[in-house]
């Protein structure tokens, strides 16, 4: 990110911008001496593949929030640090709950703690869960209490499991937790956002920005795209960059006490 804060400004030098990058000069990331805001944001692709729901395998008990609140349980996930940690921290600190975790897992190895009582739920993304364990689905193996995401935006995959399933911003009860919930939510277009350098002209921008909104609407792209990445992981829209700039502005606010939650919960081990 440093060469994109430093390159040309005559719309010969694109660079993609994914969210670390983003966290990079807040963090005290060596070499990050950039300012995120201050690149010129062109637009990025939404694939919607990221809908992180919380599960429990049915052997738990746990059918409701409200018995999920009553008791404590097991939760697994990966190290301390990787996305799927702060999830469940997350969703951990704003419903209040009592957990036991058991980290240390990789994807597959977390499946099988499930199945064999280990631990007795975890985080994970909807439509993964569809292609990776379709007998939890056929069988109802197990509950989604829980969706890491805003309400307009809850798990897109057309199953049972998923049917009324509330988002954890109904639960937040802090301006920081809305903000953390926010900054995750924004990940989906921070994903893949595309950039120019500072100062480079409005007209260049525009012309690329109107370039890829054209290239997001062309059905042989839309296809080209559902040919080559996961299941799951369909092309849902081309953004503008104004509603990139909008999603850089949030995930660039950290305020100390959003700095000191978000730190807390992803890059410390729970207690």
């Amino acid at each position: 990110m440093l060469a994109l804060s430093k390159g040309p400004t005559d719309g010969s030098f694109l660079s993609m911008v994914i969210s670390s990058f983003l966290e990079a000069p807040y963090f005290g990331a060596p070499g990050a001496t950039y300012e995120p805001r201050n690149f010129v944001y062109v637009g990025a692709p939404s694939t919607g593949k990221q809908r992180n729901v919380l599960v429990f395998h049915q052997r738990a008990g746990i059918k409701t929030l409200d018995e999920l609140k009553s008791r404590e349980v097991t939760l697994g996930s990966q190290g301390v640090g990787n996305r799927s940690y702060l999830y469940s921290r997350l969703i951990a600190e704003v419903l209040g709950l009592k957990v036991r975790w058991v980290l240390g897992y990789d994807t597959q190895q977390l499946y099988v703690a499930i199945e064999q009582g280990e631990v007795q739920g975890r985080v994970n993304d909807a439509a993964s869960m569809m292609t990776d364990k379709p007998e939890w689905f056929t069988k109802r193996e197990i509950v989604a209490l829980l969706a890491m995401t805003l309400p307009e935006e809850l798990p897109p995959v057309k199953h049972p499991i998923f049917e009324g399933v509330p988002s954890i911003m109904q639960f937040a009860r802090t301006d920081v937790q809305r903000n953390i919930i926010q900054k995750i939510n924004s990940t989906d277009r921070l994903g893949a956002a595309m950039a120019f350098p500072p100062g480079t002209s409005e007209s260049i921008r525009k012309i690329m920005e109107e370039a890829l909104l054209k290239v997001g609407k062309d059905p042989a792209f839309r296809k080209d795209w559902e040919d080559v990445v996961l299941e799951g992981n369909a092309f849902e829209q081309m953004f503008g960059g104004k509603e990139v700039f909008e999603d850089v502005k949030t995930y660039t606010d950290w305020r100390p006490e959003i700095m000191s939650m978000y730190k807390r919960l992803a890059h410390e081990a729970p207690k």
